[in-house]
């Protein structure tokens, strides 16, 4: 988004950066009001997941150009914000599904997570930028939107899963 700023809208790196910052820091108290959600326990879990993926994915087809400056910084919000409450509470998911002594527990789980963040971390920034100046906004939004997809596929295969382990369970 950074990129799209300066490049779309004409804005200075400075500028660029406290917009960005700005939607980091919208997204965190996002962020902050759902953790209170849900220790007040107004919503469940699993419906705050289907939320925050259903949030990630208007938020990833806003990033489109479709109404410009606004809808960007909308997009920043919304992905930024409920990608990082379905990730958390994935995560939750994932910890407490790890059993130990098993081919599936905590070391295992997290061996395979930490590898998957560092190089989502290295490679994103330099890909994202690229596929702005290569092919514009729109190109970085179709990109962004097929990798929410597969997460959202990934998040609906868990509930299915999740159903199964209920049925099998009574």
């Amino acid at each position: 988004s950074i990129m799209i700023f300066e490049v779309e809208y004409g804005m200075t790196s400075t500028e660029a950066g406290a917009l960005f910052g700005l939607a980091g820091a919208i997204s965190a108290c996002l962020c902050m009001a759902v953790c209170f959600i849900l220790y007040k326990k107004w919503v469940l879990e699993s419906s705050l997941l289907k939320i925050s993926v259903l949030a990630s994915c208007v938020g990833a087809v806003l990033l489109f150009d479709v109404g410009g400056f606004a809808t960007l910084m909308v997009a920043d919000i919304c992905v930024y914000a409920f990608a990082s409450v379905a990730n958390g509470i994935s995560e939750g998911w994932s910890s407490r599904a790890a059993k130990e002594g098993t081919d599936f527990s905590h070391a295992i789980v997290r061996g395979f997570s930490a590898p998957g963040v560092f190089l989502s971390r290295l490679v994103t920034p330099p890909l994202a930028r690229w596929l702005v100046d290569v092919g514009g906004r729109n190109t970085y939004a179709a990109v962004q939107c097929i990798t929410i997809a597969i997460g959202a596929h990934t998040v609906h295969k868990t509930f299915q899963i999740r159903a199964t382990c209920t049925k099998d369970a009574t």
